[in-house]
């Protein structure tokens, strides 16, 4: 993988980390589901290189990102880069990317 492809892993990675943290500490989580910030993984057919560098950058040195909804195995079955690429967008316009509010979130799933 290249530099660039690898490092977007770890944001995609990341920005999910930041939806279910913030999502667990929001009071008012009306219109949101929990399933809509859960990682689905990347598609073992079409985005099998962020596939597998995602499962080994999160087995390494003994587990990164374990709190996340790793799908089945990190494997999304249908693609995903487009949508999370979309959400990374979205992200990156939160003023606190760590601590977002119910409408940054409300944001990035609709993206």
């Amino acid at each position: 993988m290249k530099a660039d492809e690898s490092s977007e892993v770890i944001k995609i990675l990341s920005m999910f980390r930041a939806l279910k943290y913030s999502f667990k500490a929001l009071d008012n989580k009306s219109g949101i589901e929990e399933w809509q910030i859960d990682f689905a993984g990347f598609d073992g057919n079409s985005e099998g290189k962020q596939m597998v560098y995602a499962k080994y950058f999160c087995n390494s040195e003994g587990g990164k990102f374990t709190e996340l909804n790793i799908g089945d195995d990190f494997n999304s079955h249908c693609p995903t880069i487009d949508r999370y690429r979309r959400m990374l967008a979205e992200w990156e316009k939160s003023s606190d990317r760590n601590k977002l509010m119910r409408e940054d979130i409300l944001r990035i799933i609709s993206a």
